[in-house]
C-alpha cells in the first residue's frame, strides 16, 4: 500500500473514533481469573489461557517438563472464572448500538455484564458478538466469563447424547488423554494426539473489545479476481458484508480502493431492510498488478483493497482493509486416457503445478505463546526448501492472520480443512447451528488471502467410516450424520460463499468419485482417484519398489526422535535411556519406539556403547537417518511419477508429508523440532522437493536416473542446454572416485524424464569395484556445489564392506557478516549421514546429513540471531555414521 493511502485511512479511522460514531474499547490486557472454589486468584493476560496464567504466577513449571502433561490435569478438569472492569461514559451509552465482541473464546463460557447473563459461547473457532448497550452505566464495568471445564462439558454432552454413541468415546491409553472431544468445538488435539499432549486449555485466546456504533459496521471483505484474456488485465469483485443494528436500512456511499493502481470506485447504496452485504465489480487495467504465483513458479506481489462505509443519515464510517492477491486455482479431475481414474491435480493461473510440502498442526499447545517471529521461522524454513503447500490438518485450528499473511506473502499454497478429525460428530440441532456459525465466520474471514487454495470437509473422516475403525452396527444411520453435516452444512455453506476455490469433503477422498458414490467411497484411499493417506511402519521403507502410487499424496511419514538437545531440556538423566519411563510416557504412537528400532534393523545395525547416554544420543541419530531416507525414498518417487502412468498408476501431482513441525518435544513424524532446529529430514527435503531433482534408483538389476524439472528458471542448476549429469562410482574406503560417468541433457523439459540407464554389475566391473557391498554411487548435475546432487546405496549400509571411521573434522569457522559463517570440513574416507549441529544457537547450515566424497567440504551456517565466532566454535559438533560404532 502507498504510504500516502495507509495515512489517509488511518486518519479517517482515528477521526471517528474520537467522534465516537464508531468506537472500539480494547479489554485485552489483565484480568482476574480465579477458580471455581476461589483457592487459586491470579493476574491473568488477555489473549492467553489459564496454563499460561498459572505458569506466569509461579503455580505451574514447564508444562512439557517429564510428565507434567498428567501432573496438571487438574486445571483442565476445574471451572474458571475472569473478570476485568472497563469505563463507558455518558457520550457513549447515547449510541445505537454497544456489543461486547469476543473473536475467541475457548471455549464454553456464560458472559456476563455487571452480573447480568448477556450470552454463552460453545465454540472456540466462533466470533461472538453480545449486545451489551441495555447492562452498561456511566463510569466503570464489570464484564465476567464462567468458564466451564471442557473435560467435563464434553462428557456431559456425550452422555446426553442417549439414543446412540457417536465414536470414538476415548483416544488410545498411549496417548495419555481426554474423552469425548468430538463434543466439543475446540481443538481436538487439546484432549491428545498420537504426537502431542492433552492440555485442555482454558481462557479468552483471542481479541475482545466493546464496539459502539451508530449505524452498520463491516465484518468481512471477500474478493474474487479473474483474469481477462491473458492474465495481464482483471476483473476484482468486492462482496462487502455488514454487521446490522436492528432492522433498519442504512443508505450511505460505499468506497472500494486499490492504492497501489490509483482505483478508486463508488456507489450509492443501502445496507439492511434484508441487504446484508454489497457486492462491486472494478477493471484491472492491462498491466497494473501482478500476477501472483507459488514459490518456486514466481513473484507474490500483494494488494491492498480498502472498503469504505459511510452514512448517509449519522455521517458515521466504518472501514476494513484486506490484503490480496492476483491468481486462479483449479482442481482438475479429468479421465486420464488409456488408464482407469482421474487425475487430481491444481493449475495455478492455467499451469499445472506439482504440490510439494507437509502437514501443519498446532505449533505449540498454548497459542498465546506463538509470536509472529517464531511462525515466521517455520514458515520461511517451509519456504528455503521449496515448499509450496502446507495442509492445515482437520484437529488443530483455523490459523491466526499472521499465519496466512505471511502463507500470502512467501508464496505457500494452504490446503485448509476444516475442524473435524477421526472421529464421528453429532449431528444434533444444537451442534449443527454452531457449525453453520463456525463455517460462515472461517470462510468469511479467510477467503481473501491468495495462499488458500482449497478447502476440505474433515481429516480421514470418510476413510474411518468406510473402513469401520469404530466398530459400529449401523452404517446407514452414520453415513446419513456424515452426508448431514460434511455436505449439507459445511460443503453447502462454503461454496454457496466461496466460489473461488475447490471443496473436498474429506481427505483422504476419491474426489468426483466419492460425490458419485453418494459421498462415502468403498474404497477411499483408492490410488486412482483424488488423495491418499499412506503410513507403513512394518516395510523397508529405504526400498523404492514398497510403496502406492497414488495421483496425490496428501499424508505420510515416519517418526524419529528430536534432537538431545531439545530433549535434555524437559528431561532428567534418568530419563536419557531408549527403554526409560519417560521415552515410553512422550511416545504417543502405538508401539511408535519399537516400529522405530525395527525400522532401523533394515538397513543398519544398532548402537551398542556401553554409555546409556551415549547410546541414547546414537538412537536419536538413526532415528533421524531413517526418517530422512525413508521419506526422501517415497517422495523421489512421487515426483518420478508425475508424468507417466504404469499398470493405471502414476499422475502422481502432490506430496505432502507428515508433518512439518513439533508442538512439544517428543517422537514425531515431524520434520522441524519445537522451537524451530531442522531435523535431518527437512536438510533432506531442500533436496528432493528441489525445482530441479536428479532422482536415482536401481530398478532390479539396472540402474535409472530421472530428472525431474518443475521450472527452467532454475538458475545455474539446470541451463536450457548442455548439461551434463555426472555419475561417480566410490569404494567407501578411498576418496578417489572409481569411475565417472557422464551423460549429455541438452533439452530438459518441465516434467519427470528418465536420463540414463545402465546394468549396476557391467557398471560396478567398469568400475573395478569389487561387489555392491563396497560401492556407492553418487550423483550430480553440471556442479557438484549445487544442490542439485543425490546418492543410492546398493545394499543396506549394515552389509556395507570397507566403511572406516573417516575422522570427518571441522577444520576451520570464519565470520563472513554477523549472521553467516563458513564450516571447513575434512574427512580421510568416503564419510556418510555427516552431522553437524549447533547446540544453543538457532540457526540452519546450508546442508546437513550429507554424504561427503570430498576431503574438504565447505558448508555455511545461518544463525537465525545474532552470535559470535567464538560462541559458534564451542558450540559446534560433528558426526558420521561410523561414529555410532566402537
Amino acid at each position: 500500500m502507498a504510504l500516502g493511502g495507509l495515512r489517509v485511512l488511518l486518519l479517517l479511522i482515528s477521526c471517528f473514533v474520537c467522534t465516537l460514531s464508531h468506537t472500539q474499547i480494547s479489554l485485552n490486557g489483565e484480568w482476574i481469573a480465579k477458580s471455581s472454589n476461589g483457592s487459586i486468584v491470579v493476574s491473568s493476560t488477555v489473549p492467553g489461557s489459564i496454563y499460561t496464567d498459572l505458569i506466569k504466577n509461579g503455580t505451574l513449571k514447564d508444562p512439557y517438563y517429564r510428565f507434567n502433561d498428567e501432573e496438571y490435569r487438574w486445571v483442565a478438569k476445574d471451572d474458571w472464572t475472569f473478570t476485568r472492569t472497563f469505563t463507558v461514559t455518558s457520550p457513549m451509552l447515547k449510541a445505537s448500538s454497544i456489543k461486547l465482541v469476543c473473536d475467541g473464546l475457548d471455549t464454553v463460557a456464560s458472559v456476563y455484564v455487571n452480573n447480568q447473563k448477556v450470552g454463552e459461547s460453545i465454540n472456540m473457532f466462533v466470533k461472538y458478538k453480545f449486545d451489551i448497550k441495555h447492562t452498561l452505566k456511566a463510569g466503570p464495568n464489570e464484564v465476567k466469563l464462567v468458564y466451564q471445564s471442557p473435560v467435563k462439558y464434553a462428557s456431559d454432552m456425550a452422555s446426553k447424547h442417549w439414543e446412540y454413541k457417536v465414536p470414538p468415546e476415548c483416544p488410545p491409553e498411549v496417548q495419555h488423554g481426554e474423552c469425548h472431544v468430538n463434543f466439543i468445538r475446540k481443538e481436538q488435539c487439546s484432549f491428545s494426539w498420537d504426537w502431542g499432549p492433552a492440555f485442555p486449555t482454558i481462557g479468552i485466546w483471542k481479541n475482545i473489545s466493546v464496539e459502539i456504533s451508530n449505524s452498520v459496521v463491516i465484518e468481512a471483505v471477500m474478493v474474487e479476481t479473474k483474469p481477462v484474456g491473458d492474465y495481464s488485465s482483471w476483473m476484482l469483485s468486492v462482496n462487502t458484508f455488514f454487521d446490522l443494528y436492528g432492522s433498519g436500512k442504512y443508505p450511505g456511499v460505499l468506497e472500494i480502493r486499490v492504492p497501489e493502481v490509483g482505483l478508486v470506485q463508488k456507489l450509492s447504496t443501502t445496507v439492511g431492510g434484508g441487504v446484508k452485504n454489497i457486492t462491486a465489480t472494478l477493471k484491472i487495467d492491462k498491466g497494473k498488478v501482478k500476477t501472483w504465483w507459488p514459490n518456486g513458479h514466481g513473484e507474490q506481489p500483494l494488494y491492498y483493497v480498502e472498503v469504505l462505509f459511510t452514512s448517509q443519515t449519522t455521517s458515521e464510517l466504518t472501514a476494513k482493509r484486506v490484503r490480496v492477491g492476483f491468481r486462479t486455482v483449479e482442481l482438475i479431475q479429468d479421465k486420464i486416457p488409456n488408464a482407469s481414474g482421474l487425475s487430481f491435480y491444481f493449475k495455478i493461473n492455467g499451469k499445472p503445478i506439482f504440490m510439494k510440502g507437509s502437514n501443519w498442526i498446532p505449533a505449540d499447545s498454548f497459542q498465546e505463546r506463538l509470536t509472529p517471529k517464531y511462525l515466521r521461522s517455520l514458515l520461511t524454513s517451509a519456504q528455503a526448501v521449496h515448499m509450496n503447500m502446507l495442509r492445515v490438518w482437520g484437529g488443530g485450528i483455523y490459523e491466526s492472520e499472521t499465519f496466512y499473511s505471511l502463507a500470502d506473502e512467501l508464496g505457500i499454497l494452504i490446503w485448509q480443512d476444516f475442524m473435524f478429525a477421526c472421529a464421528l460428530y453429532p449431528v444434533d440441532e444444537y451442534f449443527l447451528d454452531s457449525i453453520q456459525t463456525e463455517v460462515t465466520h472461517q470462510v468469511l474471514r479467510l477467503q481473501h488471502h491468495p495462499s488458500v487454495a482449497l478447502w476440505s470437509g474433515n481429516n480421514e473422516n470418510e476413510w474411518g467410516l468406510m473402513t469401520d475403525w469404530y466398530n459400529i452396527t449401523d452404517f446407514k444411520r452414520y453415513k446419513a450424520d456424515y452426508v448431514t453435516l460434511y455436505i449439507d452444512n459445511i460443503m453447502n455453506i462454503t461454496q454457496k460463499l466461496d466460489r473461488t476455490r475447490p471443496f473436498i469433503p474429506s481427505s483422504p477422498s476419491n474426489g468426483i468419485e466419492t460425490q458419485q458414490e453418494g459421498w462415502v467411497a468403498k474404497q477411499p484411499q483408492d490410488v486412482h482417484f483424488g488423495d491418499i493417506h499412506h503410513y507403513d511402519y512394518g516395510t523397508k521403507s529405504w526400498e523404492w519398489n514398497h510403496y502406492q502410487i497414488p495421483r496425490f499424496c496428501s499424508e505420510y511419514g515416519f517418526e524419529a526422535w528430536p534432537s538431545f538437545e531439545n530433549l535434555e531440556k524437559v528431561s532428567v538423566t534418568e530419563d536419557w535411556n531408549y527403554n526409560s519411563e519417560f521415552c515410553d510416557h512422550r511416545q504417543h504412537h502405538g508401539d511408535g519406539n519399537k516400529q522405530m528400532v525395527t525400522q532401523l534393523g533394515y538397513y543398519l545395525n544398532l548402537p551398542s556403547n556401553p554409555d546409556p547416554v551415549q547410546q541414547f544420543k546414537d538412537y536419536i541419530y538413526l532415528t533421524q537417518i531413517n526418517q530422512a531416507m525413508s521419506i526422501k525414498t517415497e517422495t523421489e518417487l512421487f515426483r518420478r511419477s508425475q508424468s507417466t502412468v504404469v499398470n493405471g498408476v502414476g499422475m502422481t501431482m502432490g506430496a505432502l508429508y507428515w508433518q512439518l513441525q513439533d508442538i512439544w518435544q517428543a517422537p514425531s513424524w515431524a520434520s522441524i523440532e519445537y522451537g524451530g532446529k531442522w531435523k535431518m529430514l527437512h536438510y533432506y527435503a531442500r533436496h528432493f522437493f528441489s525445482p530441479v531433482l536428479v532422482s536415482p534408483y536401481i530398478d532390479g538389476a539396472v540402474l535409472k536416473v530421472v530428472l525431474v524439472v518443475d521450472t527452467l528458471s532454475s538458475g545455474r542448476a539446470l541451463q536450457k542446454s548442455g548439461n551434463t549429469l555426472y555419475i561417480q562410482c566410490y569404494s567407501w574406503d578411498n576418496l578417489k572416485p572409481l569411475y565417472t560417468w557422464t551423460q549429455k541433457v541438452d533439452a530438459p523439459k518441465v516434467a519427470a524424464s528418465q536420463i540414463f540407464q545402465a546394468n549396476v554389475t557391467a557398471m560396478l566391473k567398469t568400475a573395478k569395484c569389487s561387489s555392491l557391498q563396497h560401492c556407492v554411487f553418487f550423483f550430480f548435475l553440471n556442479d557438484v556445489h549445487t544442490e542439485v546432487r543425490n546418492w543410492v546405496l546398493p545394499v543396506p549400509l549394515k552389509t556395507a564392506v570397507g566403511m572406516k571411521k573417516p575422522n570427518v573434522t571441522i577444520s576451520t569457522v570464519t565470520q563472513k557478516d554477523s549472521q553467516t559463517y563458513q564450516i571447513k570440513l575434512t574427512t580421510a574416507a568416503v564419510a556418510p549421514f555427516v552431522w553437524l549441529e549447533a547446540n544453543g544457537i538457532l540457526g540452519r547450515f546450508s546442508d546437513n546429513s550429507f554424504l561427503m566424497v570430498q576431503s574438504t567440504t565447505n558448508i555455511v551456517f545461518y544463525a537465525w540471531e545474532t552470535t559470535d565466532l567464538n560462541s559458534l566454535k564451542k558450540a559446534l559438533t560433528v558426526r558420521s555414521l561410523m561414529d555410532v560404532y566402537k
